[in-house]
């Protein structure tokens, strides 16, 4: 499976915490009909490739801790280019195949939005973000999901050096040309089209589609 650069997954997870996040997100004026609770970028790339940039410490932020972990989310080897999903999973920010063993493993629905232009992300859009902690503050996630965060907790929150979902996605998106989202302040609802007039991707992305499992 090869999806488009720079598409946005959105997820509407089913796990303990999702449903938290679900309640939460109630608590705020924006749309979420998909009940959406996180999201991921994707980039397409090798297994073979990602082992080397792991190898040569392409992933600044990587700690040598988390190589061998890393490696075996990537499950891939080989050169043939894949859609790989960039997510926000406790304790890092990683990077996984974007195949069908992942959308039927995954607890809930995956829904992705293509970009209405295609673009090629270059490796300093997104390398830095790799092996970076998991936002791991729930109470800070919490209140960026209320949207009742101040302006200086949300100032707060985007010097440190942990990430939560939908912030990554931003620095991405910033990074390739989609310059209107204020990353910390963003939450994922907000980049489903369900968001209505909230959808902040309404004038760079489709529509979503869903991801399909296997029919068991």
């Amino acid at each position: 499976m090869t999806i488009q650069e720079l598409s946005v997954i959105v997820y509407a997870g089913t796990l303990p915490f999702h449903l938290i996040i679900r309640e939460v997100e109630k608590l705020n004026d924006i749309p979420n009909p998909l009940d959406i609770t996180h999201c991921g970028i994707v980039v397409n790339i090798s297994g073979a490739e990602l082992h080397k940039l792991i190898d040569t410490g392409k992933f600044v932020n990587l700690k040598k801790k988390h190589y061998d972990d890393l490696k075996k989310d990537i499950r891939y080897k080989d050169d043939a280019v894949r859609a790989f999903v960039i997510e926000a999973v406790l304790p890092i920010i990683r990077i996984v195949p974007l195949d069908q063993q992942y959308i039927n493993e995954y607890h809930g629905e995956m829904y992705f939005r293509l970009p209405k232009n295609a673009k090629h992300i270059r490796g300093e859009d997104w390398y830095d973000v790799i092996g970076k902690d998991y936002e791991h503050h729930k109470l800070d996630m919490i209140a960026i999901a209320k949207k009742d965060a101040s302006p200086k907790e949300i100032a707060d929150l985007a010097k440190t050096a942990s990430l939560f979902c939908s912030e990554l996605v931003s620095i991405i998106l910033n990074r390739c040309g989609i310059t209107h989202l204020v990353a910390a302040n963003v939450i994922p609802e907000e980049l489903s089209s369900g968001a209505g007039k909230y959808d902040l991707l309404a004038a760079s992305h489709y529509s979503e589609r869903k991801l399909a499992k296997d029919k068991k």
